[in-house]
């Protein structure tokens, strides 16, 4: 079940890598590492190219590539599990590729 607030954000991110979701913070009350997991996404790109989602400081790949078609947005429906977790007190990074693009939509995660 579900216990979190999921949080809504929007993001835009032009070709490169970028951090798209800040590392989430601990409390004064609660100093245990925090990880971001993502519920659920929904973006699209200016151009053809590819999306691929990765923790901040370990570069990890958290997915493989989704190739993105302009018009054809890709479409994480919502998964109480979670598509994927970033490493322990990381930020979510997106990594965009097509010459010029930019990436924007949106992705609601939990921090646990």
């Amino acid at each position: 079940m579900l216990i979190q607030q999921p949080i809504p954000t929007g993001v835009t991110q032009a070709t490169g890598t970028g951090t798209v979701i800040a590392a989430p913070q601990s409390s004064p009350s609660d100093t245990t590492p925090k990880r971001i997991r993502v519920i659920s996404a929904a973006l699209t790109a200016a151009v053809a190219g590819t999306v691929t989602f990765q923790s901040h400081l370990t570069t990890a790949n958290k997915s493989g590539a989704f190739t993105l078609a302009v018009g054809t947005p890709l479409v994480l429906p919502y998964n109480e599990g979670g598509w994927f977790w970033c490493t322990l007190g990381e930020a979510l990074d997106l990594v965009v590729t097509g010459t010029s693009n930019t990436v924007s939509g949106t992705i609601t995660y939990v921090t646990e």
